[in-house]
């Protein structure tokens, strides 16, 4: 089970990094909508860092796809490949939780 959390990680990590032709669109508001069709859910991380996601101590949770999300503030990486977006969590299991994503898991409404 540890070894299936790393890869999925690792995964997730990967997707985002390759995703660095959206580093120049502007930062997103408002509410949105989370998304991940590859493993039907999304890391809620406790600091605004990409490479946290593979410490598991760091992750306040998994965001399951297509819950709401109102967007607080963003930051970009440390490796400035990618955006990444406070929220709070309403609605799902993990309702009123906050932390961050990245900006390929989430879609604006």
């Amino acid at each position: 089970m540890k070894h299936a959390f790393r890869l999925i990680s690792i995964l997730l990590v990967a997707a985002a990094i390759s995703a660095c032709s959206n580093k120049n669109a502007p930062p997103l508001t408002g509410r949105a909508t989370i998304v991940n069709p590859v493993v039907g859910y999304t890391l809620l991380l406790k600091e605004p860092d990409i490479s946290t996601s593979t410490r598991e101590s760091m992750i306040e949770g998994k965001i399951m796809s297509g819950s709401e999300v109102d967007i607080l503030d963003s930051k970009k990486d440390p490796s400035d490949l990618i955006t990444l977006y406070r929220v709070r969590v309403t609605s799902g299991s993990m309702s009123g939780k906050e932390g961050w994503v990245s900006d390929q898991s989430i879609k604006p409404r």
